[in-house]
């Protein structure tokens, strides 16, 4: 079985902020942000994606995986 991680989205100024979960991070940050941009994605008016629009767009917000403990975490690059 594979090992989730923990992720935060969130704007660079930390208003807003998700949390979540997922196996495959890269895999999970590229259909977040293609659904945020597709305006053909079903999940396109999702909530989130309307504040990371309404709030600098995709450029302007960062994915931080959280391991095992609060002192272990990476930044994750989705371009």
């Amino acid at each position: 079985m594979p090992k989730a991680v923990i992720y935060k989205l969130s704007d660079k100024t930390a208003d807003h902020i998700y949390v979540g979960s997922t196996t495959n991070l890269l895999q999970r940050g590229q259909q977040h942000k293609s659904d945020c941009k597709n305006e053909k994605s079903p999940r396109h008016k999702n909530y989130l994606y309307e504040v990371i629009r309404g709030n600098g767009g995709w450029n302007e917000w960062e994915v931080v995986e959280f391991g095992k403990n609060a002192k272990n975490f990476r930044y994750v690059y989705l371009g």
